[in-house]
């Protein structure tokens, strides 16, 4: 398929480096209810000043080459597809699927299938991305 702009010959590669995780975030947050909850244990947990858990990360391993939509749908599918756990868990913490993308190049591009953007939607899930390069004149 041909992109609705410029010529893109110059294009390095199609598909930027990502990381992907599911992160939650809320004071008085209880990792091990998390990890009950999700049946699955994270990669990182981090405390407030006081002591208190303020974040349970999960994050998934990506391959290079990765299409940041497939990143995402096998993230999501090491967790359970329970609506209703999802909007508790979301109404009593701040959820969010976060992927990093690295370009390794003037311009890269990647995408997301409606039904990977459908499966965020139904668990409430939203994403964020942090954009970067690694180019050193960047």
């Amino acid at each position: 398929m041909r992109e609705p702009f410029e010529d893109d010959s110059w294009l390095t590669s199609d598909v930027p480096d990502l990381r992907a995780a599911l992160r939650i975030r809320g004071g008085g947050l209880d990792p091990d209810l998390i990890t009950q909850l999700l049946g699955i244990a994270p990669s990182a947990t981090e405390e407030d000043d006081d002591g208190a858990t303020s974040e349970w990360t999960y994050r998934l391993a990506v391959p290079s080459d990765t299409e940041l939509g497939s990143a995402i749908e096998a993230l999501l599918a090491v967790f359970p597809d329970d609506t209703t756990l999802w909007e508790e868990l979301t109404g009593a913490y701040a959820v969010d699927v976060h992927c990093e993308l690295t370009l390794r190049g003037r311009q890269q591009r990647t995408e997301i299938d409606a039904t990977v953007l459908a499966a965020l939607g139904r668990r409430g899930l939203p994403l964020t991305l942090a954009l970067g390069t690694d180019d050193d004149d960047a």
